[in-house]
């Protein structure tokens, strides 16, 4: 089972919010923090929809509750750019999940193989951090 550090992941997204505030409140724009706020809602709560219905109406994990708040943190760290910048790393690291994925279930030779979602998450917010330039 793979587990993400529920304190680090707290501890990090409390770091990240005082940063984005401060940022805010030292250039005295308040957008972007706005859309940092809006961007870890709608990413934790698109995740939360997808582990609920998951578990409850599939009977099958398909993300972890820890993904759900890896989400918020990469949505906050994504939406301070705007919001499509969210979209643009959801997106990445989903396809990056994918591409890992179908690697190891051919490695494997089976259909059915379970691996951590959280480092394609975190290198496809990485990767459009970089990119945004």
């Amino acid at each position: 089972m793979h587990r993400l550090p529920r304190r680090l992941v707290y501890y990090t997204l409390a770091g990240v919010t005082a940063g984005l505030a401060f940022a805010s409140l030292v250039e005295w724009e308040w957008r972007p923090f706005a859309t940092a706020l809006a961007g870890a809602l709608l990413c934790s709560s698109a995740f939360l929809v997808i582990w609920f219905l998951s578990q409850q109406k599939l009977g099958m994990t398909m993300l972890g509750f820890g993904d759900v708040r890896l989400a918020m943190l990469l949505g906050a760290l994504l939406g301070w750019y705007g919001l499509n910048y969210v979209l643009y790393g959801v997106l990445l690291g989903h396809v990056l999940a994918l591409v890992v994925g179908l690697g190891l279930c051919i490695r494997a030779r089976r259909l059915h193989l379970q691996f951590a979602f959280g480092p394609p998450l975190l290198i496809g917010t990485l990767a459009v951090v970089l990119l945004h330039g």
